[in-house]
């Protein structure tokens, strides 16, 4: 599966730049979830809290072609903090050693 056109798009529709210092691509975090699930398949599989005003949340495509990193913020700003592909999930159980 080619994952640079979704990559290219996303970068696209979020006003991603390229450069070092670019500026973070901010929306409501309905918007952003919205945009995310309904144009690239990506859903809420995993957060986890930075303190106690930072919440950051992990999206990705059920075959892992696609993820995206938001963090979320109490004003209801959500920000994308990193996108990619080729996820790959650990087991919890095998990477703790928690038996069954």
């Amino acid at each position: 599966m080619n994952t640079t056109k979704p990559l290219a798009a996303l970068a696209a529709l979020f006003c991603l730049s390229t450069t070092a210092q670019a500026a973070q691509t901010c929306l409501t975090r309905d918007v952003i979830v919205q945009k995310l699930g309904d144009g690239y398949q990506e859903q809420l599989v995993g957060r986890g809290l930075q303190g106690e005003a930072r919440l950051f949340e992990i999206f990705m495509t059920s075959d892992g072609s696609s993820w995206t990193i938001i963090q979320s913020f109490p004003t209801g700003v959500s920000c994308i903090m990193a996108a990619g592909t080729d996820w790959h999930q650990n087991d919890a159980a095998t990477v703790f050693g928690v038996e069954g």
